[in-house]
């Protein structure tokens, strides 16, 4: 708070400036008030920003498509059957296996359809799939995840 007595003015608490001038305590005041404005901008802005990450509105939902949903994942089956790699499906699927990723052989594979489910979004389908290999043949059961929108991602379920 600023208090102007002929000469002096008091800026703060114990804090007194001896002034012999007109123009520099305006010049002070000028000061003071660009800086109370300058500290609201910064306020303003930080509100502003902290209003963008947290968002305003509701969460978007994304419908799936689960016919689209099951081909997709019949696709990246067969295309680990024939010896693809993941990154040959992109970017029209996502796949993040990482059996797949880590060079094991799929022999053969069963959608087991009749225990599908479905939380609206993501479908979750287990997998039957039989491994070849140097050591003999394997086989293990996995529950994938597959969205199908904004993109179709099949991921395992860990």
């Amino acid at each position: 708070m600023i208090f102007r007595f002929e000469s002096i003015l008091l800026h703060g608490p114990g804090e007194v400036l001896f002034i012999r001038s007109s123009w520099i305590h305006s010049l002070l005041i000028g000061f003071q008030i660009m800086n109370r404005i300058h500290g609201l901008r910064i306020a303003l802005l930080c509100v502003m920003s902290v209003g963008g990450i947290v968002g305003c509105g509701q969460a978007r939902t994304y419908a799936l498509n689960t016919d689209l949903a099951q081909a997709s994942v019949v696709e990246a089956m067969q295309a680990w059957v024939d010896g693809a790699k993941p990154e040959d499906l992109k970017p029209n699927i996502i796949v993040g296996d990482t059996d797949w990723g880590q060079g094991r052989k799929l022999a053969s594979f069963e959608l087991l359809e009749d225990d599908a489910t479905t939380d609206g979004s993501n479908l979750h389908i287990r997998v039957k799939r039989k491994f070849r290999g140097e050591r003999g043949a394997s086989e293990s059961t996995v529950k994938y995840i597959v969205s199908t929108s904004p993109a179709i991602t099949i991921f395992p379920q860990q």
